[in-house]
């Protein structure tokens, strides 16, 4: 008999066009949008690409050389050149920039100035460029009269590349923040099983729906309707997150679910609370069938942009301010526990964030039983 409650709810929701759209479609394409947007990298270097500028030489002379010759050098990564650079006249360099030809013209006089047509990030490039080349040509210029002798030293360490800091996580992989934007989207689609979640109180309801009246009259216990209806959603909404998930990993190339096991349990988890979450609100909420998807939908997306969906820093503030709203939001929690995995070597946070989630379920589940059987109806 369950198994035959299972199957047909089962098959039930599948046909549902609608629901299958807000948990998966919905998610792909926002996904979509992310990546075309900016992309599964932090990494500036690998986004930039050369910049034409003119470069006018006003005034020859050894320090114009070692000018020419950093500008020429400097790169974005071994691939990318910083600069493509035009030696020109003042008035032909003014022309290309009027043009458009190039973002920018750097006079080199006795100062160094610069000439733009609009402002831009490639305009700052150019100009901490030149800030720093200033600062440091002053640098030399104080060590050459104050102690000559240790001008090569000063020249080696200022010329070197360092990189003091590295962004790796304490678990030793690289830390790429638009990561969470994709691990919020994740939690978005778990969330909306919601809708699964409230068609199943609507269709156990006698007063909602003519196939709700049907199953009360059935001398199937309540239970093991709730049962059959909450194990069919968590299948439906389940195999919808695994999907959004292999589109964001395989499709669109998002470095998600480096630890597999423990990555697919956060989306069982989240695909439970979304359900549950769903079912609790169709129970208690006497409201109309609209107005309760509305509700589910307002919901899901106050969490959604309280655990960081488009603004990832928002998560960090209310940590700050206020971490009881992290701790009772399902978005901040399931990304929070996907960003554990990312982050740190042992699990005690992402357990942590699992007992809350399935404590959570618990409770709404529960919650949605007592609320269904408490129903009562003066006739069918």
């Amino acid at each position: 008999m369950f198994g035959h409650l299972y199957k047909y709810r089962l098959l039930g929701l599948v046909r549902r066009k609608e629901l299958i759209f807000w948990a998966l479609i919905f998610p792909v394409i926002l996904g979509t949008l992310f990546k075309a947007g900016f992309g599964s990298s932090s990494s500036i270097a690998e986004e930039f690409s050369t910049i034409p500028v003119a470069l006018t030489i006003e005034q020859e002379d050894t320090l114009s050389t070692t000018f020419i010759d950093t500008l020429e050098a400097a790169s974005f990564n071994e691939d990318t050149p910083m600069f493509s650079i035009t030696t020109v006249s003042n008035a032909e360099g003014s022309d290309l920039v009027k043009a458009g030809t190039v973002d920018g013209q750097i006079i080199y006089g006795d100062t160094i100035s610069l000439v733009f047509s609009s402002s831009g990030l490639n305009q700052s490039i150019i100009k901490i460029f030149t800030d720093t080349f200033q600062q440091n040509s002053s640098v030399y210029m104080e060590v050459m009269t104050t102690d000559p002798s240790k001008l090569s030293e000063v020249m080696s360490v200022m010329s070197s590349d360092i990189s003091y800091l590295q962004e790796v996580s304490l678990g030793g992989e690289k830390v790429d923040s638009m990561l969470q934007y994709f691990y919020a989207l994740i939690a978005m689609a778990c969330l909306y099983g919601s809708f699964l979640g409230l068609q199943n109180a609507e269709d156990i309801q006698a007063n909602i729906t003519a196939l709700g009246a049907r199953r009360h009259i059935t001398p199937t216990h309540h239970m093991k309707l709730i049962v059959a209806d909450l194990l069919a959603a968590f299948t439906v909404h389940f195999t919808n997150v695994l999907l959004v998930c292999a589109y964001l990993r395989f499709i669109l190339k998002i470095q998600i679910g480096s630890q597999p096991v423990y990555f697919l349990l956060v989306c069982l988890l989240g695909s439970i609370i979304g359900v549950t979450l769903g079912l609790f609100i169709g129970s208690v909420s006497r409201r109309s069938p609209g107005l309760k998807v509305a509700l589910s939908l307002g919901i899901s997306m106050v969490f959604s942009m309280l655990g960081g969906l488009m603004f990832s820093q928002l998560k960090y503030i209310i940590e700050q301010k206020a971490p009881i709203v992290n701790r009772i939001n399902p978005v901040a929690l399931v990304s929070d526990a996907f960003f554990s995995l990312t982050v740190y070597d042992d699990y005690q946070r992402y357990a942590s964030n699992l007992i809350i989630l399935g404590s959570m379920a618990l409770l709404l589940t529960v919650g949605s039983f007592f609320a269904i059987r408490r129903g009562r109806y003066a006739s069918l």
